[in-house]
């Protein structure tokens, strides 16, 4: 059986504590996706008497569209949307802020960032004082799809990071903007309710067969009668919010000359014409280049700044594998072959 009682029963204690928080920290907004960390976030407010204005951001071909709007008809709540394109009214002003509080120009992380911004600008804008998020779901209840098929000992590695170092940009943006920000999947008491919950808990089979991540918040969905949203497939933000669109803007600013200017300038290769733009607008704020790492084994091999632990970049978004390859994210921009060359430079 796909909710065994353990699970449903994991996951109505995670509803109890999620609308503790809510109501506690008196949040009168939600940040809204219609995925199913937010959808949870709701659900649980909804069952103590929570009714938040939501906020979302939506870019055309916006995977979440349909799921936000089947919400918001079905609990009849006041609904603030973003409908943003690249030219909208206030994209600049979020890339910019994004880039300051964030200090990278890693294409996701920005992209997501500047989704984000735009519907907590919104946000403050019609007086919202606090505004929950679903930040902290993926992390902590096994939701990506790259943990769904690894082992115990990994999943508990994962785990004990994530309590220890996982951090949320929605917060830091939010707070730039002097709006208060609660990631109520993220208090003690979740953290504490994650541990505690076994894997059997977090991964399983939807009813269509498929292995999913987060299964006991899937389960309290589909208990409440939000069987569309709980067993949706999961969905990248940048596809979801649709702010893939932003990847191929940025794109089109900047050629590859450029790119192969900061390479012999800087000694930093840029891998994809999305970072290059992302680059160049981060030096045009007087933002400082990060340290180059002085332990060679850590150095990130795009741009010379320390990786996690995890072989994770966080200015340019490089991952480094664990058979030495080198992955990143460009927005289907990618000129690392034409660039590395020009730097010499070990990958």
């Amino acid at each position: 059986m796909t909710c065994s009682e353990e699970c449903r029963q994991l996951g109505e204690e995670l509803a109890r504590l999620v609308a503790e928080a809510v109501l506690g920290e008196g949040c009168d907004c939600l940040l809204y996706s219609g995925g199913v960390d937010t959808s949870f976030v709701l659900a649980a407010g909804r069952e103590a008497g929570w009714r938040p204005r939501l906020v979302s951001t939506l870019f055309p071909g916006a995977g979440d569209r349909e799921f936000v709007l089947s919400t918001v008809e079905r609990e009849a709540l006041d609904h603030l949307v973003f409908l943003a394109s690249p030219g909208s009214p206030g994209m600049e002003e979020c890339l910019e802020r994004v880039l300051r509080v964030l200090r990278t120009i890693d294409p996701v992380e920005v992209a997501a960032g500047v989704a984000a911004c735009l519907a907590l600008r919104l946000a403050r804008q019609v007086g919202c004082r606090c505004i929950a998020t679903g930040d902290a779901g993926d992390e902590l209840f096994y939701g990506y799809d790259f943990l769904l098929d690894k082992s115990e000992e990994y999943l508990g590695r994962w785990l004990s990071w994530v309590l220890d170092k996982a951090s949320y940009s929605s917060k830091p943006i939010g707070e730039s903007l002097g709006l208060r920000v609660l990631h109520p999947l993220n208090t003690p008491g979740a953290k504490r309710l994650a541990v505690e919950a076994p894997t059997r808990c977090k991964i399983g089979a939807s009813p269509r067969g498929e292995r999913v991540g987060k299964l006991l918040m899937r389960c309290y969905l589909e208990s409440r009668g939000w069987g569309k949203v709980a067993w949706r497939t999961k969905t990248p933000i940048t596809r979801g919010s649709g702010v893939d669109a932003l990847f191929t803007h940025w794109s089109t600013q900047v050629g590859i000359s450029e790119a192969l200017e900061v390479c012999r300038r800087d000694g930093i290769v840029l891998p994809s014409l999305s970072h290059a733009y992302l680059y160049r607008r981060y030096r045009s704020l007087g933002l400082p280049l990060p340290s180059r790492c002085p332990e060679e084994a850590r150095r990130c091999p795009l741009c010379g700044t320390c990786l996690t632990e995890r072989g994770y970049c966080r200015f340019c978004g490089a991952v480094v594998l664990v058979d030495g390859e080198v992955s990143f994210h460009g927005g289907g921009s990618p000129v690392l072959n034409e660039v590395r060359g020009a730097c010499g430079g070990r990958i």
